[in-house]
């Protein structure tokens, strides 16, 4: 079975580094929960400044995946180009594809089947993902410069369409790891069961983002809209954010699109400016694995 998720405009401010060593990534802790509105800085790690030179990163080839019958090995990065090598080992038909990805720690708007790779039984593949390094908006373009962090997931299913399995979260560091990590400023609104919800300052559409604290990737879907205390009737899921993944310490931006149709001909039947409005969107945070633990999470853009 394959998803197609709608992309969002992604609004982010990138510190620009050198490259350097490599160090050990440390692995985040479950957090309680906390609805206290403070203003704060999220960070996808500690930011160091730095005034050097923009290189552009590489890899050493190696392995990154050995199960379901399949090897997956990271071949190399060149300039935005990430190139993997896939090995088929089962006696049976496969196909592999990136369910999401992340660089910097900022989730990126994919589909569910990034990469497609058909697998014969018994057969090796290359393939490559052209990494989204330039994110445009509205309003200004930043560059992911230098790539310090790749983290992918990988799904698998049958001839069939039948899903195998999915990865836990890979990551793939790159010579540029140890320098600053990148940031957004923003007000923190809640924090719930180690989900962080922010505002980011946008004159022209609202903008928020999630940050997952926790030890596990979760996907989040919007289960409601109230617009300047107007229910909104029309498809959310044409608002785009169903089923988004965001992985462990990693941030989602994503900002609410004034043209789409539905959305912009309900404010215009009920007078509202998008830009001036308040938004109380109501969250769906299912932790992937238990499906039933679903938590409605629900906050306002102002």
């Amino acid at each position: 079975m394959r998803k197609t998720i709608l992309l969002l405009s992604i609004i982010l401010t990138v510190s620009l580094s050198g490259c350097g060593n490599k160090v050990t990534e440390q692995a985040t802790t479950e957090t309680p929960i906390t609805t206290e509105a403070t203003t704060e800085e999220v960070t996808t790690e500690d930011v160091k400044e730095t005034t050097e030179e923009k290189l552009s990163a590489t890899i050493e080839e190696q392995k990154i995946y050995d199960g379901n019958g399949t090897k997956i090995r990271a071949t190399s990065l060149v300039d935005d180009t990430l190139s993997f090598e896939l090995e088929n080992t089962s006696k049976k038909d496969m196909s592999v594809s990136i369910r999401a990805y992340a660089i910097n720690n900022i989730m990126i708007d994919s589909s569910w089947d990034e990469m497609e790779t058909n697998l014969p039984a018994e057969s090796t593949a290359r393939n490559s993902l052209k990494l989204e390094t330039k994110i445009p908006s509205k309003i200004y373009e930043h560059e992911f410069t230098p790539i310090k962090n790749v983290k992918l997931q990988f799904w698998f299913w049958d001839s069939e369409g039948n899903e195998i399995d999915t990865t836990d979260v890979i990551t793939i560091k790159t010579d540029c790891y140890d320098l600053g990590k990148d940031k957004i400023k923003n007000k923190k609104i809640i924090e719930s069961n180690g989900t962080v919800f922010g505002s980011i300052d946008n004159p022209f559409n609202p903008t928020f983002l999630i940050k997952n604290k926790n030890k596990t990737w979760y996907s989040y879907t919007l289960n409601s809209l109230v617009v300047d205390g107007k229910a909104y009737q029309g498809d959310l899921d044409s608002l785009g954010i169903l089923e988004r993944v965001v992985f462990p310490n990693c941030i989602l931006p994503i900002q609410i699109e004034a043209n789409v149709d539905s959305l912009g001909t309900f404010c215009m039947r009920e007078g509202i400016v998008i830009s001036e409005a308040d938004f109380t969107l109501g969250i769906d945070a299912i932790r992937h694995t238990d499906y039933d633990s679903s938590q409605a999470i629900k906050f306002t853009l102002k």
